[in-house]
C-alpha cells in the first residue's frame, strides 16, 4: 500500500514542479512582451508610460495589473490619457480569452492650434474581452461599460456632463483575405451601440437634451499605416481605402434617422460618398421646430407637404419614412441634391 501511495505523492509532486514551471514561464512570457509593445510604440511616436506592471495570480490565472499608465501622441494633434489602472486577466483553461478590467476614471486631453480639451470620463463597469485567434493575435475585443458618464471642461469652471444608460463597443479583426485586393478587404469592423444619452442643459438644441439611441456598423477596407500627421490616412486613401457604413442609426427626441452608404476621402483629404438616409419622425420634428420658434408656421406647413409627397410607407407597415440620397462631393454635404454644409479637410499635419 505504501508504494502506490508513494508513486502517487510522487506523480503529484512532479506534475505541481512542472505547473509551476510553466505558470512562472508564460508569466515571463507575458511581461516581456508587454515590454516590447511598449517599445514599439514609442518607436510609433506614442509615449507610453507607467507607475508598475507585475504579474500575478499563481497558480491557476495569469494576472498583470497595470498601475498609472499614461499615453501620449505628439503634435500636431497632442493628446494624453491617463488612468488608474487596467488589469488584464488569462485563464489556463481559456487561453483563447483575454478579460480586461479598466476601473477609476480616465482623464483625456486633446490640444490642437493651442486650444485645449480636457476630458474625463468613468464607466459603470468598465470590463472588455479579447479575443485571440490559434496564432495568438487578437481578432476580435468587446467593451461592456454599463452606464458611461463624460464631462468636458472646455474652459469652465463647471465641467459639461454627457450621461448615457449604456455603452458598449465592439471590434472585429477580421484574418486577411489572400484572394482579395487591400482595399477591398476590411481591416476591422466596428459595432458601437449607446442608448439613453443626456446631454448637458441647454446643448440639445432644437432636438432637445435626450438622446434615445446612437448605433454605429461599420467596416475600414483598407489599411491604414503608420505615419505622422495624415501620412498614414493619405496613403490609405490613395491604395482605394473606405469606410462601409452599414448602418447607423439616430433617435433623437422625435426624430428617427437610419443611414447607410459609403465614405472616402477625395483629393484635398474631404469626405467624399453617397448615403442613403431613411427618416422617421419627420413631422412630430417639425412641430417641435415651430414650438420652439425656429421656423414659422407656414414653412412648417410647406416641409411638411413636401415631405407627404416623398413620405412612403414601409412594406413591413409602420409610420410613413423619407427615403433620402445624401452626397459628400467637392467639399459639400447635399441632401438631395441641395447643398446644406461645407465639409473640413482631414488635415493633421
Amino acid at each position: 500500500m505504501r508504494r502506490p501511495l508513494f508513486i502517487v505523492l510522487a506523480t503529484l509532486v512532479v506534475v505541481a514542479a512542472a505547473w509551476s514551471g510553466a505558470w512562472f514561464y508564460v508569466a515571463g512570457r507575458i511581461q516581456s512582451g508587454f515590454e516590447t509593445w511598449v517599445e514599439r510604440q514609442r518607436e510609433n511616436g506614442t509615449a507610453v508610460e507607467y507607475g508598475m506592471a507585475a504579474v500575478s495570480g499563481y497558480p491557476w490565472r495569469w494576472r498583470m495589473r497595470i498601475d498609472g499608465p499614461v499615453s501620449r501622441g505628439a503634435a500636431p494633434l497632442a493628446w494624453e490619457w491617463q488612468g488608474e489602472s487596467i488589469i488584464a486577466e488569462l485563464l489556463p483553461w481559456r487561453p483563447d480569452r483575454i478579460t480586461l478590467a479598466f476601473p477609476g476614471l480616465h482623464h483625456l486631453t486633446i490640444a490642437r492650434d493651442g486650444a485645449i480639451l480636457p476630458v474625463t470620463a468613468r464607466a459603470d463597469s468598465p470590463l472588455g474581452e479579447l479575443r485571440l485567434g490559434a496564432d495568438g493575435l487578437i481578432t476580435a475585443m468587446e467593451l461592456d461599460l454599463g452606464g458611461l458618464e463624460v464631462a468636458l471642461a472646455r474652459g469652465v469652471d463647471v465641467p459639461e456632463r454627457i450621461r448615457a444608460a449604456h455603452a458598449g463597443l465592439t471590434v472585429l479583426i477580421p484574418p486577411p483575405s489572400p484572394d482579395r485586393p487591400p482595399h477591398l478587404s476590411p481591416s476591422f469592423d466596428v459595432v458601437l451601440a449607446v442608448e439613453k444619452v443626456t446631454l448637458p442643459d441647454g446643448s440639445g438644441g432644437a432636438l432637445g437634451a435626450a438622446i434615445g439611441v446612437v448605433g454605429v456598423e461599420a467596416s475600414l477596407m483598407g489599411v491604414i499605416p503608420p505615419g505622422r500627421g495624415d501620412q498614414g490616412l493619405r496613403a490609405w486613401r490613395d491604395d482605394g481605402g473606405t469606410v462601409e457604413l452599414k448602418s447607423l442609426r439616430l433617435v433623437w427626441g422625435k426624430l428617427d434617422l437610419a443611414m447607410n452608404g459609403t465614405l472616402a476621402l477625395d483629393g484635398e483629404m474631404r469626405p467624399l460618398g453617397g448615403l442613403i438616409a431613411v427618416i422617421r419622425g419627420y413631422a412630430e420634428t417639425v412641430d417641435v421646430l415651430v414650438a420652439r420658434g425656429l421656423i414659422r408656421a407656414n414653412q412648417a406647413a410647406a416641409a411638411k407637404l413636401v415631405f407627404g409627397l416623398m413620405a412612403r410607407t414601409p412594406p413591413e407597415g409602420g409610420p410613413p419614412q423619407i427615403n433620402v440620397p445624401i452626397a459628400a462631393q467637392d467639399g459639400t454635404l447635399s441632401l438631395a441634391g441641395f447643398p446644406i454644409v461645407p465639409l473640413p479637410r482631414l488635415v493633421l499635419e
